[in-house]
């Protein structure tokens, strides 16, 4: 199975490079883990992960159509020794779409809803979610006035890239109203986990529902807050519900905005968590960001970042602290460092 899928992706990555072929670009991420120095020699001082990938990106555009694809490879390195690289589709995007209704369909960016401590209004999954994350996803959307209306599919990416067997999938719809001042919906997901003795993972299911509400307030003020509530079906109790309540700032002068935006969350497992974050941006040059993440009185981590424009290239250079609350604490900050190369579509 993994010789025909990678002689596939190999054969449509140098067919298109000669046809259809857009352009060629990277993304490389490393993060790496400062730890306090130690005598014992088990304890290393640093340790990273290292990850890249080099893929065509390849759009096509037919009528009420969109094709996109980014074959590729990707390398994955846990240390100078032990790495590996397989092919893989960085991006899969087809969909199609009219006035009242849209489908789309593959690996592409994939979320919603408000939260940067944690996203209730998000379907409930194992990986972390962010922003930028990219998952194999099914989805149908229509609109009727200022109802959207939205239904689909989620699966396990992290083991199908690898060519594994999914671990989860996910299905979930939700309902979202629209106004220019304010914003309802409400979102359902059913998260099935089955049993595979390969990661000694037993069958559990868990149904989630959650809502989100916002409002625009006046000079630039926003509003949001976020609930979920999921049942685990096979031990027959509520999972871990938690609520979150934030507001965000935005200002503009000449070519300069400032984002700020402090948050409080609450879950029945993780108790109090809190945030704030200040974001700067000049133009579509430079992006700079300070802010803090908290849980009650036990942690408090200090976060910085920088990204730079330059063309088609993005750098991005990110620094997170040692929890400041525990001096003793042998687990250091980590540093992130990371470029993408044309991933403008």
């Amino acid at each position: 199975m993994k010789k025909n899928m990678s002689f596939f992706i190999l054969f449509l990555f140098s067919i298109c490079s000669d046809v259809f072929a857009l352009s060629i670009g990277f993304d490389i991420k490393n993060e790496t883990i400062f730890f306090e120095k130690s005598d014992a020699v088990y304890i290393p001082d640093i340790s990273f992960s290292f990850d890249s990938s080099f893929f065509y990106t390849l759009h096509f555009h037919f009528a009420n159509q969109n094709l996109l694809l980014q074959p590729g490879f990707f390398c994955k390195s846990i240390s100078f020794k032990d790495s590996e690289i397989f092919p893989f589709f960085r991006r899969l995007n087809y969909s199609a779409f009219t006035d009242t209704f849209s489908f789309t369909a593959g690996k592409d960016s994939f979320y919603f809803g408000s939260g940067t401590v944690d996203n209730n209004f998000f379907i409930n999954i194992p990986d972390k979610k962010h922003k930028d994350l990219l998952l194999w996803h099914i989805k149908f959307e229509t609109f009727i006035q200022q109802f959207t209306f939205t239904a689909g599919v989620a699966v396990d990416t992290k083991k199908i890239d690898v060519f594994k067997i999914p671990s989860w999938y996910n299905s979930w719809w939700k309902i979202v109203y629209s106004h220019p001042v304010f914003l309802i919906g409400i979102e359902n997901d059913w998260l099935l986990q089955p049993a595979i003795q390969e990661y000694d993972q037993k069958k559990s299911t868990i149904v989630k529902t959650a809502m989100e509400a916002s409002v625009s307030l006046p000079k630039g003020f926003t509003l949001y807050a976020n609930a979920k509530l999921p049942v685990n079906i096979e031990k027959k109790k509520i999972e871990d519900w938690a609520s979150l309540i934030g507001v965000s700032k935005l200002s503009i002068y000449k070519e300069a905005s400032f984002t700020t935006n402090g948050e409080i969350f609450y879950s029945s497992k993780r108790g109090f968590k809190y945030s704030f974050f200040q974001a700067v941006n000049f133009g579509e040059y430079i992006e700079l960001g300070a802010g803090l993440h908290g849980r009650e009185n036990k942690e408090l981590h200090i976060l910085t970042d920088i990204i730079f424009f330059i063309g088609d290239f993005k750098f991005k250079l990110g620094y997170t602290t040692r929890n400041v609350l525990l001096p003793n604490n042998k687990d250091g900050g980590i540093l992130s460092i990371g470029t993408v190369f044309n991933d403008k579509i």
